[in-house]
């Protein structure tokens, strides 16, 4: 497994707990505990989202061309791609919440899909669609998508690599 992507897997079990025990509508950006900032030449963002009702983990560029890098808005071609690394819709049942996972996936789970993700191996195969599955999506889904989610792992990955405190110290140190 790359170096640092089962920290990173962690740090996503932490912040997916956190975001799931707060109030309604809550995400967090991974890159800001990490002192990740968007630069001329990266942007890309790991964001864990809990509505109440829909949940993900997102990875990619989820801005279109909304994003202001170092005072210049993006051109449509720096926008690339994001994509779900988990998503899930709640289900209901009597009025109760039916989740697949109690609070997102697992560590590990997150871990493989990361290195996939890394490897630029898709977590939905070429030959099928989004809609063939129920936990991943791409906006985007070619060998150039793959290739700068990939890109996007593997920063988020060498940064907290990097970083000699543990994922619990990084998530209570984070500034918000």
């Amino acid at each position: 497994m790359y170096l640092g992507i089962t920290k990173l897997a962690e740090l996503i079990v932490l912040v997916a707990k956190n975001v799931s025990e707060k109030s309604w509508c809550t995400q967090m950006n991974i890159g800001p505990i990490l002192g990740i900032k968007e630069t001329d030449n990266f942007f890309g963002e790991i964001n864990v989202m809990d509505d109440s009702g829909y949940r993900y983990i997102v990875i990619g560029n989820t801005k279109n061309n909304l994003t202001v890098i170092r005072g210049r808005k993006t051109k449509k071609e720096d926008h690339m791609c994001y994509m779900f690394l988990y998503w899930e819709n709640c289900e209901y049942q009597n009025n109760k919440e039916i989740w697949k996972y109690e609070c997102f996936p697992e560590q590990n789970e997150i871990a493989k899909r990361l290195q996939k993700v890394y490897e630029c191996i898709p977590l939905i195969s070429m030959d099928k669609h989004n809609s063939d599955s129920d936990e991943f999506w791409y906006e985007i889904r070619n060998q150039k998508s793959l290739e700068y989610l990939s890109k996007v792992v593997k920063k988020y990955a060498d940064v907290i690599a990097a970083d000699e405190r543990s994922a619990e110290e990084i998530f209570a140190d984070r500034p918000y």
